[in-house]
């Protein structure tokens, strides 16, 4: 059927209930009293989750590990990325929220600094998409600190 999914979430405004299902690159709203797609949102109750990513993606790379968390009127989302093969068109691994009634993108963040983000120190420049730098033993500058001692 094409649906590979982990769960779903429930949003409601008081008003009128939806439930958002992940499935590979698609994010699908439904209505919760008909279980049919909401027309409104998105393309015909869907929205595509490789558009507008900061490259081109072959989809049938594009997974989901998580449902959906819902938090006021956004609905927040990642993929998987591969731990071990990458494949050029791998999807960035970015984590993307979407307007639970419109399904516009309000914001989308990338987990590895880009060249021009304010993670990356003076002097350096973040790892490029599907690069990996060995450590070896030593801390990674993209690695964050441990947690202080004084946490408890």
């Amino acid at each position: 059927m094409g649906f590979v999914h982990r769960g779903v979430a429930a949003w409601s405004d008081g008003r009128e209930r939806r439930i958002f299902l992940n499935s590979r690159w698609r994010l699908i709203a439904l209505d919760a009293a008909t279980g049919k797609p909401v027309p409104s949102f998105g393309v015909n109750g869907e929205v595509d989750l490789t558009a507008n990513l900061i490259r081109p993606v072959n989809r049938l790379h594009y997974t989901n590990t998580s449902p959906p968390v819902i938090w006021r009127d956004l609905v927040i989302l990642g993929n998987g990325v591969a731990d071990r093969l990458t494949y050029r068109g791998d999807p960035p691994g970015d984590v993307q929220a979407f307007d639970a009634r419109t399904g516009r993108r309000v914001w989308r963040w990338s987990p590895i600094p880009q060249a021009a983000s304010p993670a990356t120190r003076p002097g350096r420049t973040a790892p490029g998409p599907g690069s990996v730098t060995p450590t070896c033993g030593r801390r990674s500058p993209w690695t964050p600190r441990a947690a202080s001692s004084s946490f408890r």
